[in-house]
């Protein structure tokens, strides 16, 4: 095991360093700097980007280390409620369908799954737009809140300063605003959670100690909660850093198509405005990110895992 964590880590220094070496690169590329004095710019970059000082924004004067932090609560938000409620409503979804197989609601969810995974992020967003912001007038289309009011600032988290807040309008005016991009972010990883879980309960379902379970009277509730869902972690967990990959890059879309106040849509516009220095610290901060959630994952899975065949090896139920 500490072998494991040892080659994981050594991937993401190794990564690390590429993602730098390809930022310089396009750094000195834009900037016109010799390439003969290659290896102690990138020295001096690269301890600049381990210090996160990534210099001024050009067209503010700002700092931009300053200005991540106050986008970055925006898409932390945006992305840790989508994968929540994606994991949550997969579930659920899936260990229905497994459960009732070939029934009319099971077919109703592969057909939702087929057609999710097959309708891109910016098409969707547009579509939810055009149905619940244009047509019905029930969603804003833009934005995390309505400008006319006066939110509270207090942690950076605007949801969770509302919440502290207590104010009813404020809440409801945020939550409204959140509907659209979180369900435009996590509809396609929840149509892949949904097949994963569906597929594990089935094979769940079929087992004895199920049979000896509804056998002694227990209910499909006590089925799903005490023996279907701790067994499709295993089969879960290994999808789990691919289903963040895809959040992440369609955070970026989003954020985009709503003008959500977050790095994706800070990204976007540094592009077109032709904001080298952001654009660069945007890539370091999301790239980092990812290497370290996705190394993270592994290794908690490679965690779960051996402490799974620990405890069968010792001859106990590990559910």
């Amino acid at each position: 095991m500490f072998g494991f964590i040892m080659r994981r880590l050594v991937l993401l220094i190794t990564t690390f360093g590429l993602l730098t070496v390809i930022l310089f690169w396009v750094h000195i590329r834009l900037n016109s700097i010799d390439i003969t004095r290659f290896i102690p710019e990138y020295l001096s970059y690269s301890s600049h980007l381990l210090r996160l000082d990534f210099g001024t924004n050009s067209e503010t004067g700002a700092s931009i280390l300053e200005e991540i932090k106050l986008y970055l609560p925006h898409t932390a938000v945006l992305l840790t409620l989508s994968l929540v409620l994606a994991l949550i409503l997969g579930s659920i979804l899936g260990i229905s369908g497994g459960m009732w197989h070939r029934s009319l609601g099971d077919r109703l969810l592969r057909t939702f799954c087929r057609l999710t995974n097959s309708i891109p992020v910016y098409w969707l967003a547009q579509l939810l737009i055009i149905v619940f912001a244009v047509k019905l007038r029930l969603l804003p289309s833009t934005g995390n809140f309505n400008l006319l009011l006066d939110m509270p600032e207090d942690t950076g988290f605007l949801l969770i300063d509302v919440l502290k807040s207590g104010n009813m309008v404020y809440i409801t005016d945020v939550l409204k605003h959140l509907i659209l991009p979180v369900a435009t972010i996590m509809i396609m990883p929840c149509a892949e959670i949904t097949s994963i879980t569906r597929k594990a309960t089935l094979d769940v379902m079929s087992s004895n100690y199920v049979r000896a379970a509804y056998s002694h009277g227990a209910s499909n509730f006590t089925i799903a909660i005490h023996h279907i869902l701790p067994n499709i972690l295993p089969s879960l967990l290994p999808h789990l850093s691919i289903i963040i990959c895809n959040i992440f890059s369609a955070c970026i879309l989003v954020e985009t198509v709503f003008e959500w106040p977050g790095l994706g849509f800070w990204l976007t516009q540094s592009v077109t405005a032709s904001q080298n220095e952001v654009i660069e610290a945007c890539v370091f901060v999301l790239g980092t990110g990812l290497l370290i959630i996705n190394i993270g994952t592994e290794i908690l899975c490679a965690l779960f895992f051996k402490n799974n065949r620990r405890t069968t090896a010792a001859g106990e139920d590990p559910f």
